[in-house]
Formats: C-alpha cells, sequence, structure tokens
C-alpha cells in the first residue's frame, strides 16, 4: 500500500510537470470521522451524518436496542429496510460530503433508549489499474481517488483499532499478549496472571457475569461488594441491622428488628417491616391495603402497659376476624403481624406473652357495658366427640350490653357476681353474662365449658339466674368464662338498676380465678380444745372455728362431724344442737330424742351436720354448735367421750368459703387456718 502511495504522487507530480494540471481533480479527506450515532427518540425517521460516504455499499447501518443488541440493518426498499441518501460532490470534487439515512420500521420510529450506529466500510482492496489509463487526466482523478480511498481505509482500521484491547504504551517489554491456543482457552475466560501476561482462567457456570453482579466484582472492598448486593448498613456491621461482632459463628448476621417507641397512633408504612413497635399507650396501629404491600411484610408491636389496636384496611381482614375489623394486643403480650399481599389481604396475628383479655365496664342509665379486648381465643370443638380445641380471634372489642330491668336473678340489696362468657359463634365470638350463684343455690356454669350452649340474646325479660345470655343469639355452641364482676357489695341496691362493677376480675391465663362452686380457703377447730359439754339451754359447745370471707357474695360451707350421749338420764331425753354464725342461729335445730339408761348409758349417736351460709361480710365470723335438752344438767353431753370428762371427744367443723374472687393469696390452693 505504501508502494502504491509512493507511485500515485510520483505520476502526479509528472503530470504536473508537463502542464495538465488543470485537468486534476480537486479533492481531499479532512475529516477523520467515519462514524455517527445516531438516538431515538420515538418520532425521528431520518438521520444525517457528515462524513464522506463514497458509495451507498460502502455504508453500514446498525441498530441497537434498549437491552445493548446489535443488528445490522439491511438497505432497500421495504418497510423494515432502511434508505441511503448520499450528498452530491461539488465540483470540481470528488465526494459528495454527508448523506442521510431513512428508517422508519413498519411506520414506528425507533424509541428512546434506541440507537442507529452509521459508519463507513470500506472493503480492503484497491482496483484502480494505471496501465490502461488513456491520459494523464484520468491518471490524476485515479491518483486522488485511490489516496482518498487509502485515507478512508485508514480511519477505517483506526476506528477499529480504538475498539481493540491494546497494552499500553508504559508496559514492560517481554509481556505476552498472545491468546493461549484454542485447545487450552475453551470454555475458559481471558485473565491476566500476576504479571499481566494473558492467560486462561475459570468463568462462572454461565459463562458471563451478569449485569446484576457487575457492581459486585467491581468492588474495591468487601464492604462495597455487600452494599453492592444490597445489603444496605450490614457491610458496615452496626449495630440491630448489620454483621454481629463479638459471637463465634462466621458470617452470621442480625435483622433489621430495630424498636421504635410508639406513643401516638401510627400510619403503618413499608419501613415498619421488621421493626418493633413499643407501643406505649392505648394507640392504634392503621395498616395500609395489604397489596400495596408484599407477601411476607410483617413486624411486631409490644404493648407496655396498655391495649394497643391493630387495624386493617376495609378490603383485607384478619384470620378469623370480620373485613376491616380491628384486633387488640394486650398489655404485657406480644404480636407479630404478617400479610398475604392480596387484593382482598389476609393478615395473620402471632401471639406471645400474656394473652388474658382486657376488660372494661361502665354504667350508663342504668345499664351496664361490657367491653372485651382479647388475642386468640381457646374453645373447645363444637363436635362433642372431639377433643381437640378450637381457636378464634375475636374482633377489637367486642361488647355486651345488660340493660336496666334485666336482673339475671339478682335481688335487692344482696351482693351478686355476674360471670363473663365468650361464645365461639362460628368463629365470630360473642359476649356473654350468666349469674351462676345465689345466697342458697350454686348453678352449673362452670359445666358449660363442656357441653353445648344455646343461648338467647339479651334483653330487659333476661332475669333468670343460671342462664347465660349472650351479645346475640347462640345455638350448641362452645363457650368460655373469661371473667367476672361484683355488683352491691357493700351498700344497698336495686336489683335491675346497675351500676359500675366494685371488682373486675379476669379468669384467663397466665391468670385464673376460681369457678362457681370452687373452694377458697378452709378454716377447722383446735381438736384438743374440744371437750365434752353438759348442754343446757342454747349452751355452746367447744365445736366452734372462725373463717374472714375473701368476699361478701361468696358462701360458707360448714360441715360438723361429732356425737351426742346421755349418760345419766333416766328417762326419755329431748335435746336439739344447732350451728350459730356470730350470735345468729343458722336453720333450724336438729332434735336428738332418746333414753340412754342402765346397759345403754355411755353410748354416743352421730350428730352431724351440712349446710351453706351467706354471712355477706369479709370480717372474720366465728361458727359455733349449740345445743339445749328438757333433762337435767349432764343428761345430754356433746361431744359425747364416754363419760370422760376432760378427754377430747371424737369431734370436727370444717369451714370452706365458697366461689372465690381472685386473689393470690387464697387462689393458688386452700388456706387452712385454725381457731384458737
Amino acid at each position: 500500500m505504501r508502494m502504491l502511495r509512493r507511485l500515485i504522487i510520483g505520476i502526479v507530480a509528472i503530470a504536473l510537470a508537463i502542464g495538465v494540471a488543470d485537468l486534476v481533480a480537486v479533492a481531499t479527506i479532512n475529516s477523520a470521522a467515519n462514524k455517527t450515532i445516531a438516538l431515538g427518540n420515538g418520532s425521528t425517521t431520518q438521520f444525517t451524518f457528515s462524513f464522506v460516504g463514497d458509495q451507498p455499499g460502502y455504508i453500514s447501518v446498525i441498530y441497537t436496542d434498549t437491552f445493548g443488541n446489535e443488528t445490522t440493518l439491511v438497505q432497500g426498499s421495504g418497510p423494515t429496510q432502511y434508505q441511503l441518501t448520499l450528498n452530491a460532490a461539488v465540483s470540481p470534487g470528488l465526494w459528495g460530503i454527508g448523506g442521510m439515512v431513512t428508517y422508519d420500521p413498519s411506520g414506528t420510529p425507533i424509541a428512546p433508549g434506541t440507537s442507529l450506529t452509521i459508519i463507513r466500510a470500506l472493503p480492503y482492496v484497491q482496483n484502480i489499474s494505471l496501465l490502461n489509463l488513456a491520459s494523464l487526466a484520468a491518471v490524476s482523478q485515479a491518483a486522488e481517488t485511490g489516496l482518498d480511498q487509502l485515507e478512508m481505509q485508514i480511519q477505517q482500521i483506526s476506528e477499529n483499532i480504538n475498539r481493540v484491547v491494546a497494552g499500553p504504551v508504559s508496559d514492560p517489554t517481554g509481556i505476552n499478549y498472545t491468546l493461549p491456543p484454542v485447545a487450552q482457552r475453551a470454555n475458559l475466560a481471558v485473565c491476566n496472571d500476576s504479571m499481566g501476561n494473558i492467560i486462561a482462567c475459570a468463568v462462572p457456570a454461565t459463562g458471563i457475569i451478569s449485569a446484576a453482579m457487575q457492581p459486585v466484582v467491581d468492588a474495591s472492598t468487601l464492604a462495597a461488594g455487600r452494599a453492592a448486593l444490597g445489603l444496605g448498613s450490614m457491610a458496615t456491621g452496626s449495630a440491630n441491622y448489620g454483621l454481629q461482632s463479638g459471637v463465634s459463628c462466621a458470617g452470621c448476621v442480625d435483622a433489621n428488628n430495630t424498636p421504635v417507641q410508639d406513643a401516638t397512633s401510627q400510619a403503618v408504612v413499608a419501613s415498619f417491616h421488621d421493626t418493633q413497635r413499643i407501643c406505649t399507650g392505648p394507640i392504634t396501629y392503621t395498616l395500609p391495603r395489604a397489596n400495596t404491600l408484599w407477601a411476607g411484610f410483617g413486624f411486631w408491636v409490644y404493648a407496655v402497659s396498655s391495649t394497643c389496636t391493630i387495624t386493617p384496611n376495609a378490603a383485607d381482614n384478619f384470620l378469623g376476624v370480620a373485613s376491616g375489623t380491628g384486633i387488640a394486643v394486650t398489655a404485657g403480650s406480644w404480636v407479630y403481624v404478617t400479610t398475604s399481599a392480596a387484593s382482598s389481604g389476609v393478615w395473620w396475628a402471632d401471639y406471645h406473652g400474656a394473652t388474658a383479655p382486657n376488660i372494661v365496664a361502665g354504667a350508663v342509665g342504668g345499664a351496664v357495658t361490657f367491653t372485651v379486648y382479647s388475642g386468640p381465643l381457646e374453645f373447645r370443638d363444637t363436635t362433642l366427640a372431639n377433643g381437640d380445641p378450637v381457636w378464634s380471634l375475636p374482633a377489637q372489642g367486642i361488647a355486651l350490653t345488660i340493660p336496666s330491668s334485666a336482673t339475671l336473678g339478682s335481688t335487692n340489696n344482696t351482693p351478686y357476681r355476674v360471670y363473663l362468657f365468650v361464645a365461639y359463634n362460628n368463629g365470630t365470638p360473642l359476649l356473654g353474662a350468666a349469674t351462676c350463684s345465689s345466697p342458697t343455690a350454686f348453678y352449673g356454669c362452670p359445666a358449660w365449658e363442656n357441653q353445648r350452649i344455646t343461648a338467647a340474646a339479651i334483653g330487659a325479660g333476661s332475669t333468670a339466674p343460671g342462664t347465660l345470655y349472650t351479645s346475640g343469639a347462640i345455638s350448641t355452641d362452645s363457650v368460655i368464662i373469661i371473667g367476672y364482676a361484683d355488683f352491691c357489695v357493700t351498700a344497698s341496691c336495686t336489683a335491675g338498676t346497675w351500676t359500675a362493677p366494685t371488682t373486675v376480675v379476669n379468669c384467663l391465663a397466665p391468670r385464673q380465678c376460681r369457678k362457681p362452686g370452687d373452694m377458697v380457703k378452709m378454716a377447722a377447730p383446735n381438736l384438743s380444745a374440744i371437750n365434752a359439754v353438759a348442754l343446757t339451754s342454747a349452751t355452746a359447745t367447744n365445736i366452734t372455728a372462725s373463717i374472714t370471707p375473701t368476699s361478701t357474695i361468696n358462701l360458707i360451707k360448714y360441715t360438723m362431724i361429732s356425737t351426742i350421749g346421755v349418760p345419766n338420764a333416766t328417762s326419755y331425753v329431748n335435746a336439739t344442737y344447732q350451728m350459730y354464725r356470730n350470735t345468729t342461729a343458722l336453720g333450724a335445730p336438729t332434735p336428738f330424742a332418746a333414753t340412754m339408761s342402765g346397759a345403754l348409758a355411755g353410748v354416743g349417736v352421730p350428730a352431724n351436720l351440712i349446710n351453706y351460709d351467706s354471712p355477706q361480710s369479709t370480717s372474720s365470723v366465728t361458727y359455733t354448735i349449740k345445743g339445749t335438752t328438757s333433762a337435767g344438767a349432764n343428761d345430754a353431753i356433746m361431744p359425747f367421750n364416754d363419760g370422760g370428762a376432760g378427754n377430747p371427744a371424737p369431734a370436727s367443723l370444717l369451714l370452706e368459703e365458697i366461689q372465690g374472687e381472685l386473689e393470690p393469696a387464697n387462689e393458688n390452693f386452700p388456706v387452712l387456718s385454725k381457731a384458737a
């Protein structure tokens, strides 16, 4: 090529020397450009370029899509082909400068983010022959054409070289830039050894490094690489959301779990994910619609001292709770909530810690309303043949109003207790209430938890004792006792005119209350102090014991076991014995009539009592057996001890407080105390 250039220069010089310079064509390549990159914008279809095109066949057009894929286009008149126009040469020039590419594939201009590369590509051949030219003018034009095309080819090679990997000029000598043989580099990548020599090395399984991993590969430090992976502050090992320090397991990391204290109601957003919300007041967390989040979104709520509420969007629901209805996190418990993120999304609540309900009571206008905030509640299966539990999550704040005139069997000026129940109601719990005892009777309320109960909706006519009334009617349903409230404890009251309760007790775990009929405490006499006493007129025996009830509502069950005898009787003896609370006689005297003389003298006969008393007091009360006789002194003796005066007699008095309230000193185990 260099020799051809010199030859052409020599011929031109000869032509000038013989005076034919005016016949030489004028041409020059005064720009190094040989390509143009035109950007798509969704509307442009004609793209210009400003370098010498030479001939239409020497122009290539390459389309690059938004992913970087290149396609070499075909020139032609078809709807998906491009059309080319070269600017005409201006005499006496040989070449036209620039031209235009029209590309509108099927009438759709190329979009933003795409491009056309317009590049000149001459073949690497030289077709000019000077031997057959007829004149010096033709020689001159051929020489100029050849020189110009040589320059174009040089530019073309230069453009290619600019896209070739090459070592810098400052590299030391001896570096090997030659690729290994085909057999050695097959399925391997081109790498450099420690000296910079080109070698073959292993590649990822896919054979490429993906665009997503390129920032990781390019990272200069491990921390930068972890950050490029999207691990955020884990790259720096920060507390709560980073690499753990001081632990033995390599690579251990913490989850986010950042604790955030909330004292005001919160609208839940995406940044709540995996955080611990410390709820310090009776506030509400309002959830966005589930499908604006993602499946697996979740966070914790810890209720410190008050009931906290979590309310879903109206289109979503907590499992087992109506759409848009909130749930309660009672004080001392915590819950993790997560969602399916569906269009009608389901939220799940995983409760932990104290799950006992929060019971709120208030009276207005002679009616009393109970509102219960609770976590999941366990019921027996509504099929009696099944022994498995069923669970339900009550809506936040289920309520029951006992209206004025609904006595539930209570009577004027008599302390009474209302037990609160929750009915399963096919997974939508309802609140209910019943009186389960009176001063003279117990009802089978505790057994309801293991039966199937039918109850009427509460109303003004709800006046029967021992009967369950619920906020809506239920049929053959499972129920549980969740608490109770005491009324008319220390003052006079009118049945059916409800005031605020004096006591509200929670009956679910982790605390348990006594059920109706349960024993709260016991008391018994000092047995060594019981001696035989001769009965006269209402004589107090040594069979006596004291007990202090824990509630004015509770009954005292007394059980007396003793003997009575008439060792000195010579005729028919009529005697009675009776239980007294302090100075108040309880029930009717129990008669005893016998003639015990001669061979029968000294024989004792059983004298027993068992019954219930309603002292309606929380002060100490004393129970004593007193007796009378129609005969003379010492004709009737109780407890009878075979005439051995001063010796202990076979007698006992057991006092039991029944149906207690929640009071730690008495609730864990029965307390046995002895009266002096």
